[in-house]
């Protein structure tokens, strides 16, 4: 016979966090009477949040048959169903917990949590508020009624129900975790991370936090740190190679890429079909100029989750480099502006094999990629409506081509001229060396915010006298050029363009561009003209690392950040070596 002082006892170890002594007891407890269902069911839900779901569902189950109107035992079996990853099943078996007893907010939180994994979000927070009506204690019914509201997209809704909740419990891990994930999405960066952070500290355990903790602190810049905190997860689960990618791309940012390709060897020879390890390892590759290995494991790039660029659904067969004489190949511009006009290089190497060539492209470039001599027509992206024989990815071929460092086809220029007298004019209607600026790049690039910066960083250059100043900044970030200090002394040639042979025309009007990595830097390498290109650190994987020339555009200087967002000491560099080539020049 078991004493009600006997499982008080066990409840009391089990309420102290002492799980491990909870069960012993609830074991000895039923080993005298294995009908107690108070210990069946304190005893399961032990089991369920160890993760072991079969037992607990077992125990559950045993409670159930011998008092099947307790609701407590419906609930520790719904939640091993839901541990388990049945959620239908565990849906129905909250349900029937609360038909016993409608006043159990625990039902009521977990039916929510459930319905929230099934995505039947409407229904998670009808119950949610059933649950609040209540008890407006809870956090973790503000916690879940937040996740659907997140999942609806009602954003602000969201933040204050995870915020309620942190209120009745500042500690509340999976609050503090939503909240810091939902800002980190919506770009609060630096709100985000102490919450983030403070999620792990209470909840150490589990190697999402730290993932995701980690991710934040990447896009904010704090490499070293994000670096330990994926370092961390994987000690929580190896076996994740979401997480080992993420870790190598921190890595390559650190500039440790020898340390990340042995990583990225690893996890392949674990799984060799994975394109994300492949596709993280074709990045660092080619940025230490291995480009033979480089370009082929950069074919994987199309079956990569981080790969963006749509790919055409097209029925014809892909080039490999065969001969194809008098035939038609569909060449299909990928990735970025700036990618479209630095690997047009390989056009005219494609029309010496007398292959015509149809080009698909961003609307944006369409007119100067049809006034090339070896392309016989230029279609906006996604219009495949001529006939073809062949197609082939735009950087697809540097791997055709067996593209090594020394062999990078460097005929310039390689794109047309194309004249606008009214840009002409306002451009040799002025005195000196006449000198283009870019200030950013697209927002829409990830890393947009860590090589763009302010148009006023350039004030100290447009003070400089002897040269003639020009913006060729296009959208949103053109309008800084009326925040700068010296404004009227600049003139803006952007706001006339149209097309980037608007802007080609411009570029072969000046003397000089000096340009963040944007497409405009490499519009200007692609014709010949000298660039200064201004490199964040890190900066893209084609620009390599340590070199302040690129084997790309022999007419490009590159300056580079020590450390990431410290413009001030690159664009020194600049106005010193600005000043002392207008003072060569008057000389």
């Amino acid at each position: 016979m078991v004493s009600s002082e006997e499982i008080q006892k066990a409840i009391a170890l089990h309420r102290a966090g002492k799980l491990q002594e909870a069960a012993h007891a609830y074991r000895e407890i039923l080993r005298r009477n294995p009908a107690d269902v108070d210990a069946l069911n304190l005893l399961g839900t032990i089991l369920v949040g160890a993760g072991l779901y079969e037992q607990g569902e077992a125990l559950a189950r045993q409670a159930i048959s011998i008092s099947p109107n307790y609701a407590a035992p419906f609930i520790t079996l719904g939640n091993a169903l839901h541990g388990a990853g049945q959620y239908e099943e565990a849906a129905e078996v909250f349900r029937t917990a609360l038909a016993i007893d409608g006043n159990e907010p625990a039902a009521y939180n977990n039916l929510a949590s459930t319905l929230n994994e099934l995505r039947r979000y409407d229904e998670a927070m009808r119950v949610c508020l059933s649950g609040l009506a209540l008890t407006s204690k809870m956090p973790a019914l503000y916690n879940n009624l937040g996740n659907a509201m997140e999942s609806k997209g009602e954003f602000v809704a969201a933040e204050q129900n995870y915020r309620k909740a942190l209120t009745l419990d500042k500690k509340f891990p999976d609050a503090l975790y939503n909240l810091g994930t939902l800002l980190s999405d919506v770009e609060k960066i630096d709100e985000a991370i102490p919450l983030l952070e403070n999620a792990v500290l209470v909840d150490p355990d589990h190697a999402e936090k730290h993932y995701n903790l980690a991710n934040t602190l990447r896009r904010s810049g704090r490499f070293d740190d994000a670096r330990r905190y994926y370092e961390n997860a994987i000690q929580l689960s190896p076996e994740d190679e979401n997480i080992t990618n993420n870790l190598a791309i921190t890595m390559q940012m650190q500039g440790c890429l020898k340390d990340a390709i042995k990583l990225l060897r690893t996890a392949i020879k674990s799984n060799p079909e994975n394109p994300d390890l492949h596709w993280n390892l074709a990045l660092i590759l080619l940025e230490l100029g291995e480009f033979e290995e480089g370009w082929l494991e950069y074919e994987w790039r199309w079956k990569s989750s981080s790969f963006t660029s749509p790919q055409l659904k097209l029925t014809s067969p892909v080039w490999c480099g065969g001969d194809i004489k008098d035939k038609t190949l569909l060449v299909i511009c990928e990735q970025g502006f700036g990618d479209h006009i630095q690997f047009s290089r390989y056009l005219p190497l494609i029309a010496e094999k007398e292959i015509k060539i149809i080009v698909v492209c961003r609307p944006e470039l369409r007119r100067l990629f049809n006034a090339m001599p070896s392309v016989k027509q230029a279609l906006d992206w996604g219009d495949t409506s001529l006939h073809y024989d062949y197609y082939i990815s735009l950087m697809s071929l540097p791997n055709i081509f067996g593209t090594i460092l020394e062999t990078i086809p460097n005929c310039f220029p390689y794109l047309p001229s194309i004249k606008n007298s009214s840009l002409a004019e306002k451009i040799c209607n002025t005195s000196g060396l006449k000198v283009g600026l870019v200030w950013a790049g697209s927002s829409t690039r990830q890393s947009d915010k860590f090589r763009s910066f302010h148009a006023s960083s350039f004030d100290p250059l447009v003070k400089l006298t002897g040269a003639s100043f020009f913006s060729l900044q296009v959208g949103e970030k053109s309008a800084e050029l009326y925040e700068m200090s010296n404004s009227d002394v600049i003139i803006d040639l952007g706001s006339d363009f149209m097309d980037f042979a608007d802007t080609s025309a411009a570029i072969l009007e000046l003397d000089l561009i000096i340009s963040v990595d944007t497409a405009v830097a490499h519009l200007a390498g692609a014709f010949g003209i000298p660039v200064w290109i201004i490199l964040s650190n890190p900066a893209g994987y084609l620009w390599m690392r340590n070199r302040t020339d690129t084997p790309w555009y022999p007419s490009a200087r590159l300056y580079r950040q020590d450390n990431l967002d410290d413009w001030a000491r690159v664009l020194e560099e600049i106005f010193q070596d600005l000043s002392n080539l207008i003072a060569k020049i008057d000389d």
